[in-house]
């Protein structure tokens, strides 16, 4: 193994992990995965291993599943290898991807692209340091936990002062530079980065937001306890009949593009796990969206300078989108490979499984008891204590949350019906969406939808929002919007003017006469309470990579997206815009 891994006698590994909750290595060189493999397959051999490895790695373009597994054919870490092409992310597109190894317990988060860029997006408190040659020096200090290592090959003297300035203590053998962190003043994280680490929390909130979200905590080792204000989970918007997950491709690659394109991408996974583990009824065999009065040519010209891979989007025109959705279609679209659907209460009882539940619990007031928090209801007994909130249920969340409303961005509540039609004689393949959606349900029924009503409380179904979503469907395809509507059901969604979510912990106004901020994460906090929150018309797709980064921000582990779309979604951002 030495041979193998020559840093590792500078790291102290694998004696400094023995014992550990958490052991994070951060290596600026993926290469074919050699060094990750045998570091996989020696921390599964030691006998004091730590309960959670982390390892965050980088490199200009991702290798292919067939790269890999010719490496790695024939050696005796083939079948570690094979295990890493399984869980290989679905399109080498440029964002962080969130592997996960022996049942969770090796956590890999492989970013592509520049390794400087990369380095200044990782948030995280890494262990172990291993650079190559071009790796940059300014951002290790900031990511450094209390008593890192680094190695790296010889620099020259340069580098070599750049790490003592920082506070590294270095030395060289054998051709590398190895170093201990040890500053006489470590470098302040800023308030809205700063993990709290609780033992427990009280998740309010049994749809995917929050379902999703304590599972992902548990795995972190927080205690949680999920409060339902109705009679079972899943019963609001995260129980219509299935409902879509696909990326985007977007003229101008931002925030949101990227953020849904990480989201869906990371949904696709855990969709495939739910469907092997659970038996949850889905699919993830493609989704197609169509661009009506858009040429394909247009699509194919915007799809080449995005620079995305094909098996993330494809541009089609009409005769391939027909093909692929097994119905005559008169538009071209976008073909997502990785998209698909997935019954959403279905997919909360999977991820609540072994979370303890308690419902018909409505939360009408939080208090802070000393270092906890307590859930009340209306006649003031608690419900439940804990040592952190996250509230995660979507618009409700604001009346519990009185005094900080004015920090979060503005926000609006959609009302949303849907449709359950008998199927048509000519079968759909795939879900289509467009002016509106239709959805193949595993019954032979269809379902498509959905109305979009600002500020509309109405609970009711109305008959005049059935013939709105049939009219949507007979814009492309009119022998479906034939069939007979048999029932529907209404759901609310909020979104942000912004259209991100809401996540991260409540935000604190600065105090009067303060220097503006200009970043969300500089902002002070209120400990101990989260949100998780403003999903919009894609839940589903954004639900599942919002838990495991609200868990990491919460519990310290590494964060799995980079540090500038953190401040993206952070809650907090609209003070900043205020």
């Amino acid at each position: 193994m030495a041979a193998r891994l020559p840093h590792w006698p500078a790291h102290g590994l694998p004696e400094r992990w023995a014992g550990r909750p958490r052991f994070v290595m951060l290596d600026t060189g993926f290469g074919l995965g050699h060094d990750l493999l045998a570091t996989w397959a020696a921390w599964r051999a030691s006998p004091q291993r730590c309960q959670r490895l982390w390892v965050l790695s980088q490199c200009p373009r991702l290798p292919s599943r067939a790269a890999l597994q010719q490496a790695h054919a024939g050696t005796p870490l083939q079948h570690l290898a094979a295990a890493l092409c399984e869980a290989w992310p679905p399109a080498a597109t440029p964002d962080i991807h969130l592997i996960a190894l022996d049942g969770g317990q090796v956590r890999l988060l492989l970013a592509q692209g520049e390794p400087q860029t990369l380095m200044r997006q990782w948030v995280a408190a890494v262990d172990a340091f291993t650079l190559d040659a071009g790796a940059p020096v300014q951002p290790l200090a900031r990511l450094a936990a209390e008593g890192a290592t680094l190695c790296s090959p010889a620099r020259g003297q340069a580098f070599r002062e750049a790490l003592r300035v920082q506070g590294w203590q270095w030395a060289e053998a054998d051709g590398a530079t190895v170093a201990r962190f040890a500053p006489r003043v470590r470098p302040r994280c800023p308030p809205g980065r700063q993990a709290q680490a609780p033992r427990s929390a009280l998740v309010v909130g049994a749809g995917l937001a929050g379902a999703l979200t304590a599972r992902a905590l548990q795995r972190e080792g927080v205690a949680c306890t999920v409060l339902e204000a109705l009679a079972a989970p899943a019963q609001a918007t995260s129980g219509n009949p299935a409902g879509l997950f696909h990326g985007v491709v977007h003229g101008h690659d931002g925030p949101h593009a990227r953020w849904l394109r990480a989201s869906a991408l990371h949904t696709t996974r855990l969709v495939a796990e739910a469907m092997a583990t659970g038996g949850v009824p889905g699919a993830v065999d493609g989704l197609l969206r169509l661009a009506p009065g858009q040429a394909v040519a247009a699509l194919q010209s915007l799809a080449q300078a995005s620079g995305l891979p094909a098996e993330h989007a494809q541009a089609v025109d009409a005769a391939a989108a027909s093909a692929l959705a097994g119905v005559p279609l008169a538009h071209a679209g976008w073909w997502f490979p990785q998209g698909g659907w997935v019954d959403p209460a279905a997919l909360v009882r999977w991820a609540l499984d072994g979370v303890a539940l308690r419902c018909n619990a409505v939360v009408a007031r939080l208090q802070q008891a000393g270092n906890q928090w307590q859930a009340l209801d209306a006649q003031g007994q608690p419900l439940g204590q804990a040592d952190a909130v996250v509230l995660a249920n979507a618009g409700q969340a604001m009346a519990l949350l009185p005094q900080h409303a004015a920090a979060l961005p503005r926000w609006q509540h959609w009302r949303g019906q849907v449709s359950v039609l008998t199927a048509p004689p000519n079968g759909l393949r795939v879900p289509v969406a467009g002016a509106g959606y239709a959805l193949p349900l595993p019954g032979g029924q269809l379902l498509c939808g959905a109305t979009r009503q600002a500020d509309d409380t109405d609970p009711r179904e109305r008959p005049a929002d059935h013939e709105l979503n049939l009219a949507q469907l007979a814009q492309w395809w009119p022998a479906a919007a034939q069939g007979q509507v048999l029932h529907g059901r209404v759901g609310w969604r909020m979104t942000t003017r912004d259209r991100l979510p809401l996540l991260g912990p409540v935000a604190l106004a600065p105090q009067a006469g303060a220097r503006p901020l200009t970043q969300p994460r500089l902002l002070p906090r209120l400990p101990g309470l989260y949100l998780h929150s403003a999903l919009g018309s894609r839940g589903i797709a954004q639900a599942a990579l919002g838990a495991e980064v609200l868990a990491s921000w919460i519990s310290g582990a590494p964060v799995p997206l980079a540090a500038e779309l953190m401040d993206a979604v952070d809650a907090g951002r609209g003070l900043i815009r205020n």
